[in-house]
């Protein structure tokens, strides 16, 4: 689907002491090719900008004017679409003063365009327009988090000489004649409104599950930024821990065994990979190995988890060990998507891969030397 065949569309701005790039971003949506008429759009301002905004877009009637010349029937605007973001204390910004406002506004920002991107049928425009430059980059950076394939960032284009004129808001159905500053009288019917599109990279299969639905700018920064660095896995078998990136990835009894099995092949052998033929056989010797080596990180065999792994037939003809193992796959890197994304699963997950027809192996995909496994 292309955004505009999306039901819902939302339009997020983010303005200062200019509510004009509201209309003008609206009426360039509504008229750009394809068009995309917003049904919903989102002011994301100050204290301040939120009642310049009110003032004109709602009292003075401005937005309801672009709506019936564009002929956009139920566009959700009004007072509760205007978000005031708030400081660290709760108490509504009208400027970025130091530190703690400017993370507050990077916090308020970043979860608001977060909590847009959990509808699957949403399209989510955002446009840096207006506000102050820092509120334009948290804007473009949260998308660049969030953002999914049908989600869009620009920038609004007008002419010179409607460029921040407080008489201009968009190119009205019935031309109107008005002055710039230095005195010059100026027809809309010269005005241009354009969007100039913005690429952006999407980095939203970086940012585990509980950073989906919001949470902190920095963290989200940093989640997105452990890929970045070389692939670092550490396994503490003694410890039943297993450490990506720097994060903790917590594994049950069963899975931990089975995923240390792997990385321990792809750290010691030339061809680590799991035949799931090979592992179903009678008398698998892969199937033995594991066995060998849940008992190795389970050495207790009275608790709970040594227990379990012991009571396991390994040998019954008559059990589908492939689907066993490829259920602990399946879990494995369930739990590394909800603790790292997407593209963590990428990274550190057990992948599956075709041999020879309808054949397949697991494998870890690490090399030797991004592996560190500790007894």
């Amino acid at each position: 689907m292309t955004p505009s065949d999306f039901d819902r569309r939302i339009l997020v701005c983010v303005t200062g002491l200019t509510p004009q790039v509201v209309t003008e971003t609206t009426y360039a949506l509504a008229c750009g090719e394809p068009s995309w008429p917003a049904t919903e759009v989102h002011v994301l301002t100050t204290r301040t900008g939120a009642d310049r905004a009110r003032r004109t877009l709602i009292d003075e009637g401005r937005f309801a004017d672009l709506c019936r010349d564009l002929g956009l029937d139920d566009v959700r605007f009004g007072p509760d679409t205007l978000h005031v973001m708030h400081a660290a204390d709760g108490s509504p910004l009208d400027d970025i003063r130091d530190q703690s406002d400017s993370t507050a506004m990077a916090d308020a920002i970043m979860g608001t365009i977060a909590s847009y991107t959990r509808d699957p049928d949403a399209a989510l425009h955002v446009s840096l327009a207006g506000g102050r430059k820092s509120m334009g980059f948290f804007a473009g950076y949260a998308l660049s988090l969030y953002g999914r394939v049908q989600d869009r960032l620009s920038h609004v284009l007008v002419s010179a000489d409607f460029e921040s004129n407080p008489a201009f808001f968009y190119p009205p159905a019935q031309p109107q004649v008005m002055q710039t500053r230095d005195g010059r009288s100026i027809d809309t019917r010269d005005a241009k409104v354009e969007l100039a599109d913005i690429p952006f990279v999407r980095m939203r299969d970086r940012l585990p599950d509980e950073l989906l639905r919001g949470g902190r700018f920095a963290d989200a920064i940093a989640a997105a930024q452990r890929l970045e660095a070389p692939p670092q896995l550490e396994v503490d078998i003694s410890a039943r821990r297993l450490v990506c990136a720097g994060q903790t990835v917590q594994l049950s009894g069963q899975n931990f065994a089975v995923y240390a099995w792997h990385a321990w092949r792809a750290a010691h052998l030339a061809s680590p990979e799991v035949r799931l033929v090979e592992f179903n056989a009678i008398d698998s010797a892969l199937r033995a190995e594991l066995a060998r080596f849940g008992e190795r990180v389970h050495p207790n065999e009275y608790s709970s988890d040594g227990g379990r792994w012991r009571d396991r037939d390994w040998q019954d003809p008559g059990t589908d060990h492939a689907q066993w193992l490829s259920e602990r796959r399946s879990r494995i890197n369930a739990t590394l998507a909800r603790t790292l994304g997407e593209a963590g699963v990428q990274r550190y997950g057990i992948a599956q891969r075709q041999i020879q027809g309808r054949s397949s192996c697991h494998l870890l995909d690490l090399s030797a030397d991004c592996i560190a496994i500790r007894d």
